[in-house]
């Protein structure tokens, strides 16, 4: 299933909040139920699976994505999103997608970086 940057970010809090809920005492219906509702809200559905672990009263979860709620994936969205660096990834530059023989430039550049010194940069065109 194809996933917005936004979503993911939606996605990514929910997984924050499932791992700040480590090491405590919870009731596994009500977690299973908080979990999914979280998700739901993030307007994905899920299944949440319990999984048992050699640690007497200690379990693991699986959650998979199993649809949408209300929209489909918007491919124009994701093109937005993603030349705005939604996800801030570092050394990624607004407003462009960069294609595979610029990150293969990019990467040979630094090879040859770690073996010659410094570089610029002005060779790779995008």
């Amino acid at each position: 299933m194809d996933i917005n940057d936004s979503e993911l970010l939606k996605l990514e809090k929910v997984l924050n909040w499932a791992k700040s809920q480590q090491e405590s005492r919870r009731d596994i219906d009500q977690f299973t139920k908080d979990i999914r509702e979280k998700i739901n809200h993030a307007g994905f559905e899920a299944e949440v699976k319990v999984l048992e672990t050699s640690q007497p009263g200690t379990y693991a979860f699986d959650v998979e994505l199993t649809g949408r709620l209300d929209s489909r994936f918007d491919p124009d969205r994701q093109v937005h999103e993603v030349t705005s660096n939604l996800l801030e990834l570092p050394g990624q530059k607004e407003g462009f997608i960069p294609s595979r023989d610029y990150l293969d430039k990019l990467a040979n550049m630094e090879l040859k970086k770690n073996k010659d010194g410094p570089q610029d940069h002005k060779d790779c065109q995008h």
